[in-house]
């Protein structure tokens, strides 16, 4: 059951149609497979961000328990968390963020333009997100292929967990393809829909309206 289900005042009016808002993206009449692909896309990585944010307070909670009563610490803590809970955390909830609407937005002077202005803004910025994505797996993907080369591992006795590098640093372009996708099959909605409308503004700000189902 989706969220819309449960709520019905989470229907909204989008330009294009119909936009029903799920916790992890928006459901619509115009691509409903393609819908599934990026809510998919964008579940797997909000449950993976999620977990890394519930797990490092776990860890915190523990290596506070552990100093504060058996005088004993982690030591490992800082590094796992630095490394890979919060780039785990940062680069898989970025995808969530962008596919939900979740960034902070002001549209009060994107509201205004006429609706062919809107539509040419919305394509340019699916089309900047999409390089700056696939920028970010290029380069982060060269840099975890280069760890796996050379097997780059904390040495033994550290204060790092003996856990190759480049297994953190596969959480970028992971998260990287993942928000890629995203973009691409946004620019395509804008795309192909007609010239004055606009197809992935699912929250356009003041001007939408809920209905009751």
């Amino acid at each position: 059951m989706s969220d819309s289900d449960q709520n019905p005042m989470l229907l909204r009016l989008n330009r294009s149609g119909q936009a029903r808002r799920t916790s992890f993206g928006y459901e619509t009449d115009d691509h409903p497979r393609l819908d599934k692909v990026e809510n998919a896309i964008s579940y797997a990585a909000g449950i993976t961000a999620g977990f890394a944010l519930v797990l490092m307070v776990v860890i915190t909670c523990v290596e506070v328990f552990s100093r504060a009563v058996f005088g004993q610490p982690l030591g490992w803590n800082v590094s796992f968390t630095e490394r890979y809970l919060l780039v785990g955390a940062a680069f898989f909830g970025i995808v969530t963020a962008y596919r939900t609407g979740a960034h902070v937005a002001v549209t009060s002077i994107f509201g205004l333009l006429p609706p062919g202005v809107q539509k040419t803004l919305q394509i340019v910025t699916h089309a900047m997100v999409a390089v700056i994505f696939a920028l970010l797996f290029w380069y982060g993907l060269q840099a975890a292929l280069s760890a796996a080369a050379t097997g780059e591992i904390p040495p033994k006795g550290a204060t790092e967990l003996p856990i190759p590098e480049w297994i953190w640093r596969a959480f970028i372009p992971l998260g990287s393809i993942m928000g890629m996708t995203i973009a691409v099959i946004d620019l395509y909605r804008e795309i192909v829909a007609p010239p004055r409308m606009i197809a992935t503004d699912y929250d356009p700000g003041d001007n939408f309206e809920e209905y009751e189902q």
